[in-house]
């Protein structure tokens, strides 16, 4: 069963799209399907509200995707405290390859590390912060670091629904955890009623 919240103090990640996408209020995709045009262009590149930065720029692949021009990691502002995409990284011909990811999150209630390891396609990963501050995120590579390459990235305002830094339950938990409480409540009328008899 894939994971669909892990949390810590800072916020919580998230690798379900539909469990994101219903806690948080989306004020804008870059979808990449049109820009950026296919070939070279330089860094800061800014997209639907995102402002994408680079050591060496960006390359469009033509595929509706970013991507990285050298092997370094992209930088994302947007200005809240959401964030969701679709993540992958590229050989040098522009293939998307299975590779290891780490994402940064600095601002909100503190900085937090998540470490993705991508398929030959895209994978989605999400986040929101604790804290209604905005948020900003790099996406780097492991120790053989191809090219960063996404696909979409959303961001707007989201809240977890569990306290602070806690991961969404899944139903099964709340479930047991219903029937828990009911058969503690009907231990305690029981105790009561043998104690007044």
């Amino acid at each position: 069963m894939a994971l669909a919240a892990s949390a810590n103090a800072q916020g919580t990640w998230y690798t379900d799209k539909a469990l994101w996408e219903s806690l948080t209020t989306v004020s804008n995709t870059a979808n990449y399907n049109e820009d950026p045009p296919n070939g070279f262009f330089t860094s800061p590149y800014t997209e639907s509200g995102v402002v994408h930065t680079a050591s060496g720029g960006f390359y469009g692949l033509g595929i509706g995707a970013l991507s990285t021009n050298n092997q370094d990691p992209i930088d994302f502002t947007f200005g809240s405290n959401a964030f969701g995409g679709m993540f992958g990284m590229t050989n040098a011909n522009g293939s998307l390859i299975a590779d290891g990811m780490k994402f940064f999150v600095y601002g909100g209630a503190g900085n937090h590390v998540y470490n993705l390891t991508s398929t030959s396609g895209y994978t989605f990963l999400g986040y929101i912060s604790d804290s209604s501050f905005p948020i900003s995120l790099t996406v780097g590579g492991d120790v053989t670091p191809e090219y960063v390459t996404v696909d979409s990235f959303s961001f707007g305002n989201g809240t977890n629904p569990a306290a602070p830094g806690g991961a969404v339950p899944e139903p099964g938990t709340v479930v047991s955890m219903g029937l828990l409480g009911a058969g503690v409540l009907g231990l305690v009328i029981r105790s009561r009623r043998r104690t007044s008899n």
